[in-house]
């Protein structure tokens, strides 16, 4: 498995996942399973700011 895949689930898991609602959820799920998982933690960490920072 990818070494990226598992420390994004790990981040999901403990940190991020708790601040996304249904549908942000899943599709950070998604993709990270389509993209490569930098760009994915990259979309996440934005989007988390974004929402925390308004």
């Amino acid at each position: 498995m990818n070494f990226m895949l598992v420390a994004a689930y790990i981040i999901i898991r403990r940190n991020i996942y708790q601040f996304l609602n249904e549908e942000m959820k899943r599709e950070a799920i998604e993709q990270c399973i389509r993209r490569d998982c930098i760009f994915w933690l990259m979309t996440t960490a934005k989007m988390l700011n974004d929402k925390l920072c308004s």
